[in-house]
């Protein structure tokens, strides 16, 4: 019952906040939903070739089962997808904890940590939770599977775990591909270091062929000729558009995995998926950093949304590593308690941004 009662809650949530970024006519929450129900609609119609449509292809088989508009499918979608992420998360918590069902909760609202003088709600800085980009919803229940499955993929090299690695990845590259361009570095990086056999290197080669070629393509797709944009190196260029200080940035953004990391550091290390966490957290930044759009996407920050993804990951694992700690040691611990109270600045500046949007203010 309790479970029910949750996961209705966050599907009806969601479903608010998405109804009224498309229906709201005062203009408020804005939201960059509208403008994807667009393009979905033009792409269906054979008016615009996009080279990652997943989330249009799930709107559209939603509403062909459905009595829904393209619009209300959109709104119907999107919800189901956060509510796939909550129970992703949750899933992954019951292995921990019996209060999987608190810390999900606390998961799916965490935010960096808002400090009024300084930082916005959400631009310039690295959030687990993004409410406005649709696709950046559509692609996490993807970017939490590719990792569980990856790591399954190295400790028990079945086909089905290759086949379902390589699927996944392929999926999440369909959704947005931001994930993939910091997983096919941190890959290597993490097999490397934790001296992953020889043989293993076969198997991420077998699953990142298929999503390769398909990134390829959609690079030629989206930086044609007609278009003249391009991917150029500009260092911090993007990022200082959005934030007076990119380093403030990330200590707001990730005060609590940081915590864990210095109080933690030999269990991070030896934990396979918040070793991994980090690594793509790392290499997502390096990204954001020195990686830009030219022309009119530069404004655009596209490169932002793999460190979006990568801290979502980061959060959890560090939420499991903390469960760990207190499991080991109990509560009382001064160490404990602060990385704790780290989390619940976290939580706090979540639930104002979710009360914000809920009442009808933008998303920064």
């Amino acid at each position: 019952m309790k479970k029910t009662v949750f996961f209705s809650g966050v599907f009806f949530l969601y479903f608010y906040i998405f109804y009224n970024q498309i229906y709201n006519k005062a203009g408020l929450f804005p939201s960059d939903l509208p403008d994807h129900i667009s393009f979905g609609q033009q792409f269906l119609a054979g008016d615009n070739q996009l080279p990652h449509p997943g989330l249009y292809l799930l709107i559209f088989l939603v509403s062909l089962v459905s009595p829904f508009s393209f619009e209300e499918s959109g709104i119907l979608t999107l919800s189901i997808l956060v509510v796939l992420i909550s129970w992703i998360i949750y899933r992954f918590l019951t292995k921990y904890t019996d209060k999987a069902l608190e810390y999900t909760s606390v998961l799916m609202i965490v935010t960096p940590i808002f400090v009024p003088f300084f930082n916005q709600l959400y631009l310039g800085q690295s959030s687990a939770n993004v409410y406005h980009n649709p696709t950046l919803i559509a692609v996490k229940p993807f970017v939490y599977l590719s990792l569980i499955y990856f790591i399954k993929m190295l400790e028990k090299p079945t086909l089905l775990n290759v086949v379902l690695t390589g699927f996944i990845l392929m999926a999440s590259t369909v959704m947005k591909p931001n994930f993939v361009l910091v997983f096919i570095f941190t890959a290597p990086l993490y097999m490397l270091i934790k001296n992953v056999s020889f043989n293993r290197w076969f198997l991420l080669m077998a699953t990142l062929v298929p999503t390769g070629s398909l990134l390829i393509y959609q690079y030629f797709r989206t930086y044609n000729l007609d278009d003249g944009g391009k991917i150029v190196f500009d260092f911090l260029g993007v990022w200082n558009l959005y934030s007076p200080s990119p380093l403030l940035s990330v200590v707001l953004s990730l005060s609590f995995p940081l915590g864990i990391l210095v109080f933690r550091s030999k269990s991070v290390w030896n934990s396979r998926y918040l070793l991994f966490s980090w690594i793509g957290t790392i290499i997502a930044y390096l990204q954001f950093a020195v990686l830009a759009e030219e022309g009119i996407r530069y404004t655009h920050a596209n490169f932002v949304w793999g460190v979006h993804m990568m801290v979502a990951l980061l959060f959890l694992f560090s939420v499991i590593e903390l469960i760990k700690w207190k499991i080991e040691v109990g509560n009382g611990n001064w160490k404990q308690t602060l990385v704790q109270t780290i989390l619940a600045f976290h939580f706090c500046s979540g639930l104002y941004y979710l009360i914000a949007i809920i009442l009808g203010n933008s998303y920064i």
